[in-house]
């Protein structure tokens, strides 16, 4: 999914969540049997989430409970906190508060899912991809550029590229001779060290920000609390995960520079040393008296 795309579907997905959430004039009544059909739940969990008053109650008309859009919604919102790692206690208590606050539930999801990345995502056809890249690019290095998850496959040869700029980096790459299978190496341990940076620090306003205040039992006021940290947090997270990998690269720089340095001076030594150029008896004779010295020249005599 690219920026553009996931950023307008965390805007829809507050929209939808304040109408839940607040209330607001709604549409399209259905019954519980089509509501689970919109939603893709089962008509026994929809009853679960109703009896633990995550749903708000239908509107009743003789025997027959009609639901809305606030009810997809505020469905819609459960399954995406369920999917970020919430349990239905945790989620019972945002919407209980909420409901208690006028707090927006969908803002907390919105504000931590919206995209770090500023950078819009590009479509390319496969021959476009391998015109770019200057090399024949097999289906084995396609899958596995898909598989660290920095190309998306769509319908027919179209592609996603979500980061142009880390396309261009390995153009670049390729065009001085370095090869595309260990380019995309490279790409994987650059993937799989910028996800263990970026769990750390979800762990870290997990446990820094979020637990602290699940165990004063989410009062309402700290909600405000709870957005103003997260919305400091996120800016300071690139900030230090770049500052952090400059410092190592720049470690990581000298530390190679001085193995090549030393790899070039042992090649050198291994290097036979030139014979030397036959000359005259009497320039022999002088090396041969000079190397009986100790190896030090002889001076003339002076004559008197």
């Amino acid at each position: 999914m690219n920026t553009k795309t996931s950023s307008n579907k965390s805007a829809e997905s507050a929209a939808k969540a304040a109408a839940a959430g607040n209330g607001s004039a709604v549409s399209s009544e259905m019954t519980i049997d089509e509501l689970a059909r919109k939603t893709g739940m089962t008509v026994r969990n929809i009853r679960a989430h109703q009896s633990r008053g995550l749903l708000p109650a239908p509107n009743v008309r003789g025997r027959i409970g009609y639901y809305d859009d606030r009810h997809v919604a505020r469905l819609d919102l459960i399954q995406q906190l369920q999917a970020g790692g919430f349990n239905l206690t945790a989620i019972q208590k945002l919407v209980e508060r909420a409901e208690q606050t006028g707090d927006d539930i969908g803002n907390l999801r919105s504000l931590v899912l919206t995209p770090f990345a500023e950078e819009q995502s590009e479509v390319i056809s496969l021959a476009e991809f391998k015109a770019q890249s200057g090399e024949e690019v097999d289906d084995r290095l396609l899958k596995k550029a898909i598989d660290l998850g920095f190309v998306v496959p769509l319908d027919g040869d179209r592609y996603e590229i979500l980061s142009p700029t880390i396309l261009r980096a390995g153009v670049t790459c390729v065009q001085l001779g370095i090869p595309i299978e260990m380019l995309l190496d490279v790409l994987k341990s650059v993937n799989n060290h910028s996800r263990a940076i970026a769990d750390a620090f979800a762990r870290m306003v997990d446990e820094g920000v979020i637990r602290p205040v699940e165990k004063d039992g989410l009062p309402p006021e700290s909600f405000p609390q709870v957005l103003e940290s997260i919305r400091t947090l996120r800016p300071l997270a690139a900030e230090v995960a770049l500052a952090g990998f400059q410092v190592n690269m720049d470690i990581a720089a000298e530390e190679a520079f001085g193995k090549i340095l030393k790899r070039i001076a042992r090649e050198d030594r291994k290097r036979p040393e030139s014979k030397p150029v036959s000359k005259g008896k009497g320039e022999a004779k002088g090396k041969t008296s000079s190397s009986k010295s100790g190896g030090k020249l002889s001076r003339p005599r002076r004559r008197s």
